[in-house]
């Protein structure tokens, strides 16, 4: 890679291992594809116990406990969803996100280099 002359590097990321590849990869399919894949699943676990508690008859408490779950499942989502936890930066701090190994995963993946000219962009 080729730098202006006079330019010093501040700050360059560290190789980028296997490690670090496989985690960011899975990371993105797991939140990023979760659009996809999370509505898919709570459909699937909603008929499914609707379906079996519709066509148990004889143990009709189960069925009303079950139908329970799945709406307080569903109530508890959407609140999650409009209250929005995840949005807040204090609770990045109190989950200390930066000491993770993925922080320096993404860092490592992306990649970066930060230089500073000494010549303010002015070629000799």
């Amino acid at each position: 890679m080729q730098r202006p002359c006079g330019a010093r590097i501040l700050f360059k990321a560290d190789q980028l291992t296997a490690r670090d590849e496989a985690m960011v990869i899975a990371f993105s399919l797991t939140v990023f594809s979760s659009i996809v894949w999370v509505p898919w699943v709570v459909y699937y676990i909603i008929y499914k116990y609707w379906k079996k508690s519709a066509e148990k008859k004889d143990d009709d408490c189960s069925a009303r406990r079950k139908r329970k779950l799945v709406g307080y499942a569903i109530l508890l989502s959407l609140a999650v969803a409009i209250a929005k936890p995840y949005a807040n930066p204090k609770v990045g701090h109190w989950l200390k996100i930066r000491r993770w190994g993925l922080w320096k995963a993404w860092l490592n993946y992306v990649g970066m280099e930060v230089l500073l000219d000494n010549n303010g962009g002015q070629s000799k």
